[in-house]
């Protein structure tokens, strides 16, 4: 369910804010698309008219990336005695 589709349902993001019993501010923060659990929120407050996304319709995302282990010098932990020599 994308942002501006709900915006222009409810005829502004005062009076979507004010359908969810929230500031206009969280709005603001939102992304493109609803976050989930405000979108099944919207499906119910508007029976049906506004269909959140189901698990099957999954938005496009960037897969995350496999995390670089970090590479660790041992010398850098010895002591000054330890690498004189």
């Amino acid at each position: 369910m994308k942002k501006v589709d709900v915006i222009k349902y409810f005829g502004s993001a005062s009076k979507l804010a004010s359908a969810l019993g929230i500031k206009p501010a969280a709005i603001s923060q939102w992304k493109e698309y609803i976050p989930p659990l405000r979108a099944y929120q919207l499906e119910h407050l508007t029976n049906g008219k506004l269909k959140a996304n189901k698990p099957l319709q999954a938005l496009p995302h960037k897969p995350k990336q496999p995390r670089k282990e970090a590479h660790h010098d041992p010398s850098i932990f010895k002591t000054s005695t330890e690498t004189a020599g």
